[in-house]
C-alpha cells in the first residue's frame, strides 16, 4: 500500500509531498506557493527502483490530494508536464491563467 505525507515549512515556504511504499520512500514532488491557493510543481523525484506503475499511483495520489485541498497548480517540471498532458482528466487542476500548447 502507499501513502503520501506532507512535508511543511521547509526553505522558502517550499512544500514536499513525499510517496511511500511499505515504509521506504519511493519519490516526492516539491510545490512552492504562487498566489492563493496556486502551486509551483518544482520537482518530482522518484526513485530508481519505482517501477512505471507505482510512478503512476503516486501522481493520481498526489493530484486527488491536490484535488480535496482545492488548489490549482502551475507546471515547471518536465516529469509534471509529462504526466499532465497524457491524463487529460486532471487538466483541471491546472492554474485557469495558464497558457498551454493545443492539445495539451
Amino acid at each position: 500500500m502507499m501513502t503520501l505525507l506532507w512535508e511543511d515549512h521547509l526553505p522558502q515556504n517550499k512544500t514536499k509531498i513525499n510517496f511511500f511504499q511499505n515504509n521506504i520512500k519511493i519519490g516526492s514532488i516539491t510545490l512552492s506557493p504562487q498566489s492563493g491557493n496556486t502551486y509551483f510543481v518544482e520537482d518530482a523525484h522518484f526513485e530508481r527502483m519505482a517501477s512505471p506503475s507505482k510512478k503512476e499511483i503516486a501522481w493520481e495520489m498526489f493530484c486527488r490530494e491536490i484535488q480535496e485541498k482545492n488548489l490549482s497548480l502551475l507546471l515547471s517540471c518536465r516529469s509534471a508536464q509529462n504526466f499532465f498532458g497524457t491524463h487529460p482528466e486532471y487538466s483541471c487542476l491546472i492554474s485557469s491563467t495558464t497558457k498551454t500548447k493545443p492539445g495539451f
